[in-house]
């Protein structure tokens, strides 16, 4: 009866030893998993290369070439800006504009025109440069200049009979029986009515007031 109860003993011992050793092997499995495993895990965790700074080499060489994009026409754009200032670029050469200002002022005929006053009046109009037309005559160079420059003008007749009574409300007859308008084209008095005589380019025209018919401004009567 003892021998019987000493081997359920040693038998209960051995038992528990067995589940003990069991207990133990299960704790140290998960406490240190399998390489393999491990190694897996690891992969699955760590992100996929990319490259410095987290990007993949496609996307490296597209930020690459936009940069390199971006530096160029900065640089084009700085060159752009430099040669405007400097007066560089599409700007024509100065001296070919004058050439060419000059060119056009050449083609354009002009003639000089005066307007004097009796003596109490003085100058009414300064020697002026008036652009002309093929056909113009004197009388036309008078109504021109004096629309331009707002001065009065009283004519009467046409063309051939056109005749001024009175320039800036100074009429014929004002300062006596002999007063009145006359005119003088390069230092000549006219043989023609002014509405009949042809300008050309150059031509100095003169209207003034006399008091004695013209003779005081006519040179082969010893006028001035």
């Amino acid at each position: 009866m003892v021998k019987t109860r000493f081997l359920i003993y040693i038998l209960a011992i051995s038992a528990m030893s067995g589940m003990l050793l069991a207990s133990c092997s299960r704790a140290g499995s998960d406490i240190n998993p399998s390489p393999g495993k491990d190694a897996a895990i690891q992969q699955s965790s760590t992100p996929q290369s990319s490259g410095e700074n987290g990007q993949t080499p496609e996307s490296r060489q597209e930020v690459e070439g936009s940069a390199n994009s971006d530096t160029l026409e900065a640089a084009a754009q700085s060159e752009k800006s430099s040669k405007e200032g400097s007066g560089q670029g599409s700007q024509p050469d100065s001296g070919e504009t004058a050439d060419s200002l000059n060119e056009k002022q050449e083609k354009i005929e002009t003639v000089h025109i005066t307007i004097i006053g009796p003596k109490d009046k003085g100058t009414i109009l300064p020697d002026t440069r008036v652009a002309i037309v093929e056909g113009d005559t004197v009388i036309d160079i008078l109504k021109r200049i004096a629309g331009q420059k707002n001065i009065q003008l009283e004519c009467k007749g046409i063309k051939a009979t056109s005749y001024v009574e009175g320039i800036d409300n100074i009429y014929e007859f004002d300062y006596g029986p002999k007063s009145g308008w006359v005119c003088r084209v390069n230092g000549a008095s006219l043989v023609k009515g002014a509405g009949s005589f042809i300008v050309k380019n150059e031509d100095a025209i003169e209207w003034l007031y006399t008091i004695d018919l013209g003779k005081e401004f006519d040179t082969a009567l010893g006028g001035t």
